[in-house]
């Protein structure tokens, strides 16, 4: 992962309103990612949560970024702990993203994730297990603990966003936690996942919140997405082509989906499933409330 910069970035749009920009490299190709107002890229200055945070992430993904509130950012800076429940994540399928992802392909995608959200989801639960040991076994080593995790239920909604750039459906999850053996009480939370394709490359963009927080998620969910397209939509007018015999001029890409299809190609499967893995982070942040009460009493 290579964050490239921060740029102020003038946005007028519906809530939440763009307040800057962080660059990512995703499969080799840069993305814009407004940073909402209020706020904030979790860095490793914010140590020891950063570390926490980054700690685990799911096997099949790449984490790009996590937001939380401006002024959590602030309290972490001055090594200073703080309870919320709403913050937000950009991630990706490794394998995935790799390749550039047509039209066609996301169109795909959304139809194979709006007839089978309930079927990927009972999927998932088999392998969250396996997921919540190395979760906790990772995070155990960050924050000195003993951690054993454990996963409730799990409430997939139908597909609440469908277009040509963007899919998004919410869950509500329950999850525990024992402390150096010691069981803290359950909790229940929301996430409102989105897989969009930004300069044809799948993102997954996901929204976190307490149990009351489900429209709050997807409200918020819609109008980042929205900023995020709109920020790597290309300029209306197109660029004028190379003047002939112009050898210094850029040079169109020479990657053709014939190539791509030769090489593998985008992975329907994997990326399908990828989106669900949006609990991982989930778990981070669980974890940290918990440790943070725990502590406090």
């Amino acid at each position: 992962m290579r964050i490239l910069f921060r740029a102020a970035l003038p946005f007028v749009l519906l809530l939440p309103a763009a307040a800057s920009a962080i660059e990512i490299e995703a499969g080799g190709r840069t993305i814009e990612i407004p940073v909402p107002a209020g706020y904030a890229e979790l860095t490793p200055e914010m140590s020891p949560w950063y570390e926490a945070t980054y700690a685990y992430v799911a096997p099949t993904n790449e984490r790009y970024l996590v937001l939380v509130p401006s002024e959590v950012a602030e309290r972490y800076l001055l090594g200073k702990d703080a309870d919320y429940h709403r913050y937000m994540m950009v991630e990706a399928e490794k394998q995935s993203v790799r390749f550039d992802i047509t039209q066609d392909q996301f169109d795909e995608l959304r139809s194979t994730m709006r007839g089978q959200i309930e079927e990927l989801g009972a999927s998932l639960r088999e392998t969250l297990p396996d997921m919540f040991d190395e979760a906790g076994d990772s995070i155990s080593a960050v924050v000195d603990a003993d951690l054993e995790l454990s996963l409730g239920e799990i409430i997939p909604f139908e597909p609440h966003l469908d277009t040509e750039s963007a899919f998004a459906f919410s869950q509500l999850v329950s999850m525990g936690v024992a402390v150096d053996g010691e069981d803290q009480d359950p909790e229940v939370s929301t996430v409102t996942a989105t897989l969009l394709n930004v300069r044809d490359k799948m993102i997954f963009v996901n929204v976190y919140g307490s149990e009351e927080d489900l429209d709050w998620t997807r409200v918020f969910a819609s109008n980042w997405a929205d900023q995020i397209i709109a920020a790597n939509s290309p300029p209306t007018d197109p660029a004028p082509a190379p003047a002939a015999g112009n050898e210094d001029a850029p040079q169109p890409a020479t990657d053709t989906a014939s190539d791509r299809e030769r090489s593998g190609g985008f992975v329907l499967g994997p990326a399908s499933k990828a989106v669900l893995m949006a609990l991982a982070l989930l778990v981070m942040f669980f974890v940290l409330r918990r440790l943070r009460r725990q502590r406090e009493n």
